[in-house]
């Protein structure tokens, strides 16, 4: 609620800026549990994408953000004869949020940043089989900016993702002797993050 307070308290006299960045990088993936007993997780892979913020004050920013990762689900699902019977499948993990930032610093090259974001994850099974989910997510994120002229410079972040799987949904299919999907045991939190660096314009 601070943070939230700190970007909409009154604007500091100063005029405002699109803020556009291309990053790149890597994301790490969760575990959860499946209705049909056994669990499942996701592979690191690489991580990319973009954002778009609007400067409201001096100090603090506000807008959106999209990333896209190429991950690989794995899951063990038991038999009846009591083992676990591994399965993968590959899957398009994909965040779009909203969110602010707020600068710690603003008027040195280099700036820590600090933001909150919600928005939606969605899972895109690319073999398989399965549809395209959508859940409820919210992530915080840490980082830094270096400015190297007044409109252009350098951003990294790192960032905690949370995905709100709902157990009544298939999140992604994978095969293991015909179509199985794997769904979430419960109301469970996915627990995701990337690792990303990149270039932005602001003008």
């Amino acid at each position: 609620m601070v943070l939230w307070a700190l970007l909409f308290a009154a604007p500091e006299a100063r005029a405002q800026h699109l803020e556009l960045t291309g990053f790149g990088g890597m994301q790490w993936g969760g575990s959860t549990d499946l209705a049909s007993g056994g669990s499942g997780s996701f592979d690191w892979g690489p991580s990319y994408g973009g954002s778009a913020y609007w400067r409201v004050r001096d100090d603090g920013l506000f807008g959106v953000i999209y990333s896209q990762e190429q991950s690989r689900f794995n899951a063990s699902i038991p038999q009846p004869d009591g083992s676990l019977l591994p399965v993968s499948t590959d899957v398009i993990v994909g965040v779009i949020h909203a969110g602010g930032e707020v600068e710690i610093s603003p008027s040195k090259k280099l700036t820590p940043i600090l933001g909150l974001s919600v928005g939606t994850t969605y899972f895109q099974p690319t073999s398989g089989g399965g549809d395209t989910n959508w859940f409820f997510s919210a992530a915080v994120t840490g980082g830094g900016k270096y400015r190297i002229t007044d409109h252009f410079g350098l951003r990294a972040q790192m960032r905690l993702i949370v995905t709100v799987l709902d157990g009544n949904s298939s999140f992604v299919c994978v095969s293991a002797g015909g179509a199985t999907c794997a769904v979430s045991a419960d109301l469970d939190a996915l627990f995701m993050g990337d690792l990303v660096a990149g270039l932005y314009v602001e003008f």
